[in-house]
């Protein structure tokens, strides 16, 4: 189901959130340092929501930045405490009000 931006989030990464949630029972330092990245969900949102985010300006840089400062939001859903719908409409609401506010310096 689409949320309030329009923007559906794609089926839920199983194989992603299965090597996480391995890696963070093995060496959650490692697992939050993969997470600060910001890279692994990247792709696959990207690929499902970059025409959308484009359109309002965003670019995969500011997607990845997003999901690099959401990685306590992140590991809540790698750790079973956030639904993939919740992760995917904070991280999708984040990086379009990014987009959409210009940037202050």
């Amino acid at each position: 189901m689409p949320d309030r931006s329009g923007i559906t989030p794609p089926p839920e990464p199983e194989a992603i959130k299965a090597e996480l949630s391995g890696l963070a029972r093995q060496d959650p330092a490692g697992a939050r340092a993969r997470l600060a990245d910001g890279h692994d969900l990247a792709d696959l949102l990207w690929s499902a929501w970059g025409p959308e985010l484009g359109l309002a300006g965003a670019d995969r840089a500011g997607l990845v930045a997003h999901l690099a400062g959401a990685r306590r939001e992140v590991w809540l859903w790698v750790m079973g405490e956030r639904t993939w719908d919740e992760l995917a409409r904070l991280v999708s609401g984040g990086v379009l009000r990014r987009a959409l506010v210009p940037a202050t310096g």
